[in-house]
């Protein structure tokens, strides 16, 4: 559902303010200021239950507002809803004057006295633009097999999610134990792993695969939190599969853009080959790089 700049009359009204003893001036205020009192437990259970009876009604009126604006708008009135004459008796709560003032109660700060100054009523109208829809994705992968890996060596794998919705979709990505169920995110990793998408776009996720010892099972389940999902579709979950391999040796060695910056010139580096690089100012100097080498047997 999307409205693009319909008009919403705002009524205005011009205010004087009673100013309490001792003050002066014009004291903001809105119904967003709140404050805390202490209460008795019988008084914040009568008082909580004054207003869920309030946002009830709200509800009820809001919902009545809503089918006349549809059965105006509409050729066929709309089917009135069935009503539900068996309304549950609401329980009088008598407060009890001899308890103890222990719960904490969040209330609207009181509106300061005012009197409404005669002839300035004016309508505003407002230009608003409304979106509301439920967040719905494409994602072509539901599967991620990894090729096997030597141990402390590393494999990705990218796919995307596209939001196909009018809102934005906010994710939040949890890797857990095929089995148990339990959070287990063991040699696996995904980035980003929390955030948004816009609507309408689309964005790129990378898992990793990074085992750091031999496990007899690596399958995990990668699911994604999505908020306000829509009712009619599953929720994103990728089953993620990979082999970890013990080599004979590990080396430890700095980072190196040598093998991307081959694939650039159409000569590719086989993935077995490690590489070191030398910068070299000037012949007949001797170079020297250190690294580490681990032996991952028993």
């Amino acid at each position: 559902m999307k409205y693009d700049k319909i008009d919403l009359v705002c009524e205005t009204q011009q205010i004087d303010q009673k100013p309490a003893e001792g003050e002066t001036g014009f004291k903001d205020w809105d119904d967003t200021m709140k404050t805390m009192v202490m209460v008795r437990p019988s008084e914040y259970k009568k008082i909580m239950q004054e207003r869920q009876i309030a946002e009830r009604k709200r509800k009820e009126e809001a919902e009545a507002a809503a089918l006349a604006a549809q059965a105006k708008n509409a050729k066929k009135p709309p089917p009135k809803p069935a009503k539900n004459n068996e309304t549950p008796a609401e329980e009088e709560i008598v407060v009890d004057m001899s308890e103890e003032p222990t719960m904490e109660l969040i209330e609207t700060i009181k509106e300061p006295e005012y009197q409404a100054v005669e002839g300035s009523e004016k309508n505003v109208p407002l230009k608003t633009t409304i979106v509301c829809d439920y967040a719905k994705y494409e994602c072509e992968v539901s599967k991620i097999d990894f090729l096997p890996t030597l141990m402390y060596a590393q494999r990705s794998y990218k796919f995307t999610i596209k939001n196909t919705s009018l809102i934005n979709l906010n994710f939040n990505f949890k890797i857990a134990n095929a089995e148990t169920g339990i959070l287990d995110a063991g040699a696996y990793s995904i980035h980003p792993k929390k955030g948004q998408i816009s609507a309408g776009c689309d964005d790129n996720f990378i898992v990793k695969f990074s085992p750091m010892e031999i496990e007899s099972d690596f399958t995990r389940i990668l699911s994604a939190n999505i908020q306000n999902l829509s009712p009619e579709q599953d929720p994103l979950i990728i089953e993620t599969n990979g082999i970890a391999e013990r080599p004979v040796i590990h080396f430890e060695l700095p980072p190196s853009s040598y093998k991307e910056r081959k694939e650039k010139d159409m000569t590719p580096v086989d993935s077995k080959f490690k590489i070191i690089e030398f910068d070299s100012l000037g012949t007949n100097i001797k170079n020297t790089k250190r690294f580490m080498a681990v032996n991952p047997t028993s």
